[in-house]
């Protein structure tokens, strides 16, 4: 959790937005997808994984949700 912990700070810090709050505004989507990218592209985790670390900080999410934004993303 910690390669986590320390991406997600990072995203908040870069875009202002707290990517753990329960609302689908366009801003915090796009912080999302910028996390879920990282975390999956450049630390290979899985949708699984990035999916329960949403859910460890009381947000909501699956795995189809951030596929879906992924493939929005690219």
């Amino acid at each position: 959790m910690k390669d986590y912990d320390r991406i997600a700070e990072l995203v908040i810090n870069l875009t202002e937005i707290d990517i753990f709050e329960n609302r689908r505004t366009q801003s915090i989507v796009e912080a999302r997808t910028l996390f879920d990218y990282i975390m999956n592209t450049v630390h290979n985790k899985t949708l699984e994984s990035i999916a329960s670390y949403y859910v460890s900080k009381g947000k909501s999410s699956n795995h189809s949700s951030i596929y879906y934004r992924l493939s929005k993303f690219k």
